[in-house]
């Protein structure tokens, strides 16, 4: 094998890396704005229910 041939591998699984590592923290941010948008959804209800039963 030649150190081109070696330097391409060694890039190309870098790269792969990276991706992989990109992918994750892409899902991980997607997880975190979920719950937050679930967690707002359920304190506005419990809010709206605890005002109806106040009155």
């Amino acid at each position: 094998m030649s150190k081109k041939s070696n330097i391409w591998k060694i890039l190309g699984m870098t790269g792969m890396i990276f991706g992989f590592l990109g992918t994750m923290v892409q899902g991980y941010a997607e997880d975190k704005e979920l719950d937050a948008k679930i967690n707002e959804a359920v304190d506005k209800k419990l809010a709206e229910r605890n005002e109806t039963e106040g009155q």
